[in-house]
């Protein structure tokens, strides 16, 4: 059982450190993600409105059906309150699963830093070198699915921002062929 060197010592102390400090900025990762979720435009309260939406809709389905029937009407709709929800949902649920992949992996990735932590205590505590490679590599697993976590963010976010960066190009083109086939007619004031 060969003892730890001071070289050793400090291998393992910087590990530690390192891993300290990645799972901090992980840490302020979901911390952004969970504020983004919960805000008042976020997935989470996207959802919610969604989920009301519809249920208010279902519910008011008969009430209108009847209004409609004897000339009245109401607005909006049950029935444009239901399309609304529909084609609103499917973008709001893919950014709901994006937040949720995130917080998995960083709970996933918590695994291997935890574990990483543990092993380097337990091999300063016992004194013990030769578990020092188990150390390394279990340090290298730690940094790998950390990488991957902030990687996948990183993606996303670029992802997101080079769709609306299209979407915008697209609305500023159809707003100035707009603009220019209206201003004979209709004036800008």
């Amino acid at each position: 059982m060969p003892a730890l060197q001071s070289t050793d010592l400090f291998l393992l102390s910087s590990i530690m450190q390192t891993l300290g400090a990645l799972w901090g900025i992980v840490f302020i990762v979901y911390v952004l993600s969970v504020e983004y979720l919960f805000r008042d435009e976020g997935w989470y309260n996207r959802a919610a409105r969604i989920v009301s939406d519809v249920s208010t809709g279902i519910e008011e389905i008969p009430l209108q059906r009847d209004l409609f029937k004897s000339g009245g009407g109401s607005w909006p709709s049950a029935t444009r309150r239901l399309r609304l929800a529909l084609e609103q949902s499917p973008g709001t649920l893919d950014g709901l699963r994006r937040n949720l992949r995130v917080f998995e992996g960083i709970l996933v990735s918590g695994v291997p830093v935890a574990a990483s932590i543990i092993v380097d205590l337990t091999v300063i505590w016992s004194n013990d070198a030769t578990y020092l490679g188990v150390a390394i590599w279990i340090f290298v697993a730690a940094l790998l699915f950390v990488a991957i976590i902030l990687s996948r963010e990183v993606l996303t976010t670029v992802r997101a921002a080079r769709k609306r960066i299209r979407e915008l190009e697209q609305a500023r083109s159809d707003a100035a062929k707009a603009y220019e086939e209206s201003k004979a007619t209709i004036p800008d004031q």
